[in-house]
């Protein structure tokens, strides 16, 4: 029988697998819908996408009003740091060509403020620093976040031989009732779970240096991944912080839908003390 971690390299090696690919192809597929005819992990993220769902696992609806935390590099007290750049240089996988994304820390579940200072600094790579600067936002309407954080209470196997179980495990743990729509439920959480793990053991949200060749090498599938959610009507995406297990974020895609709390602005904080 596979163990959990054979199924991760696994798809991990699909995804990677899926890179190459693509590379090879010249990056000719310029949407997901005409990539998911080519690549087997982006027909799965299609599947999962395009049709309504009769569970709540796959979105995140973020209140009007909720707190964000931001976080820069430098001892800044101007509120114009922390504005998004529209003339920067997209830097994490999710950008699109041209196209900078807003990147926040939120107080997700029961995560604290300190909780989400310490996952800012790891998520920016700023521990190097010896100051750094914060300021708070908040979303001036609901936002429907892509929901893509594991649900730890599943524990889900996803291998074949572990499919009636991991079966009877959705069915207990969200409290799902047999007939037709239990099983279409229970049937949307288990692909739902098995495109998640593709994408968070895959390179996912993680700053890549080097060339340009490199760079859209990392990029071009997130880009592709990304620009579908946004046409489709999602307003950004809720994640797992791959740097601190505490850490949850949000990448907002119109990052004028946050605005800035300047009485929180707080500027040169020392690292050494968060």
């Amino acid at each position: 029988m596979a163990t959990r971690q054979e199924v991760f390299d696994y798809m991990k090696a699909i995804w990677n697998t899926t890179k190459e690919k693509m590379k090879a192809d010249g990056y000719q597929y310029k949407t997901l819908e005409e990539a998911k005819d080519h690549y087997e992990i982006f027909e799965c993220i299609y599947q999962v996408y395009s049709e309504e769902f009769t569970h709540s696992c796959r979105d995140y609806q973020l209140k009007a009003g909720s707190k964000a935390t931001k976080m820069i590099g430098e001892p800044s007290c101007e509120l114009e740091a922390f504005m998004p750049d529209k003339d920067k240089k997209p830097v994490y996988c999710l950008d699109a060509k041209n196209k900078s994304y807003g990147y926040y820390v939120i107080p997700y579940d029961r995560q604290t403020k300190e909780d989400s200072m310490k996952a800012c600094l790891k998520e920016m790579h700023l521990e190097d620093r010896e100051q750094i600067s914060t300021c708070d936002f908040e979303n001036t309407r609901k936002l429907k976040l892509a929901k893509l954080i594991d649900d730890t209470n599943l524990n889900l196997k996803l291998a074949e031989d572990y499919f009636k179980e991991d079966c009877q495990r959705i069915k207990f743990i969200y409290g799902i009732h047999g007939g037709t729509s239990g099983k279409k439920a229970i049937s949307e959480i288990y692909s739902y779970n098995i495109m998640l793990n593709v994408l968070l053991t895959s390179d996912i949200f993680c700053p890549v240096e080097g060339t340009e060749e490199e760079r859209e090498f990392h990029h071009e599938p997130f880009r592709l991944f990304s620009d579908y959610l946004e046409r489709i009507g999602y307003d950004g995406i809720l994640y797992q912080s791959h740097l601190d297990p505490n850490g949850k974020c949000i990448v907002i895609f119109h990052p004028e839908t946050m605005q800035v709390l300047p009485d929180t602005l707080s500027c040169h904080i020392d690292v050494k003390n968060l």
